[in-house]
């Protein structure tokens, strides 16, 4: 049974880990993770996600150490799979997708809030990679993300140290946008994603495939992308209203 609660309101899905004491990831909450979030990319009416964990202590320890007592090659090989099909899956999210880090996030638990478009902690949230002191190795989806959002250099430092590290100094590399006060975590999580979730949405995802897949390509493939959004949105009513309020009629 997977240890995940799923809230739907006004076409903003909240995804709550509870997986008491510490939100690890078990399989069958990676299978109900990965499932979910594929249909919620193929669902146009979801405005926005927020990624949360239960309880003020964890966000999300990373896998479920009870699991890694039994490793066979297959369990192993459907465990990464698994987990880099969550990572994909969150990163190809194409609505506005928001975390909020209410405690540690370990592991897998930093790699998913680093892929997140908008990333709020509390002050008592610590973050680390500490796989390196337990004969873990991270996901290269996950290993990629942070290179990206905190820089080579840091990511060296997170990984090569395994050391938990304060919400404050996640703030400093660039992983986490803001950090509040317990208490004010849920309602500007919301804040953030509210106001992203009111953005025109064709454009929005437009925009976001953008960003997510420019690293890497060439001018032509670039120049030839937003030929192909610009064709595809100016199409749309939602293109129309927001034309129409620019130039005043």
């Amino acid at each position: 049974m997977m240890a995940l609660r799923i809230d739907e309101h006004d076409g903003i899905v909240t995804l709550t880990l509870d997986n008491a004491p510490a939100n690890a990831l078990d399989n069958a909450t990676l299978r109900g993770l990965v499932a979910k979030l594929g249909e919620i990319n193929a669902d146009p009416t979801v405005r926005g996600v927020l990624l949360t964990g239960a309880g003020e202590k964890f966000f999300c320890a990373g896998g479920d150490v009870k699991e890694f007592a039994v490793v066979t090659r297959e369990l192993g090989l459907e465990r990464v799979r698994l987990g880099s099909r969550l990572k994909s899956g969150l990163a190809q999210l194409e609505c506005p997708y928001v975390c909020a880090v209410n405690g540690a996030a370990i592991g897998s638990g930093m790699e998913m809030a680093a892929l997140a478009d908008f990333c709020v902690a509390s002050e008592t949230a610590r973050f680390g990679m500490p796989e390196i002191n337990h004969g873990l190795l991270p996901m290269a989806k996950g290993i990629q993300q942070l290179v990206r959002v905190m820089g080579e250099k840091n990511t060296k430092d997170v990984l090569f140290s395994g050391e938990i590290f304060s919400a404050a100094r996640a703030h400093e590399y660039g992983l986490v946008d803001e950090v509040v006060a317990p208490d004010r975590l849920q309602e500007r999580a919301h804040e953030w994603l509210t106001a992203m979730a009111a953005k025109p949405a064709n454009l929005f995802r437009a925009l976001k495939r953008t960003v997510r897949d420019a690293e890497g390509r060439t001018d032509e493939e670039l120049e030839r992308q937003t030929e192909e959004d610009f064709l595809s949105y100016f199409q749309t009513d939602e293109a129309a209203a927001q034309l129409r309020t620019l130039v005043g009629h």
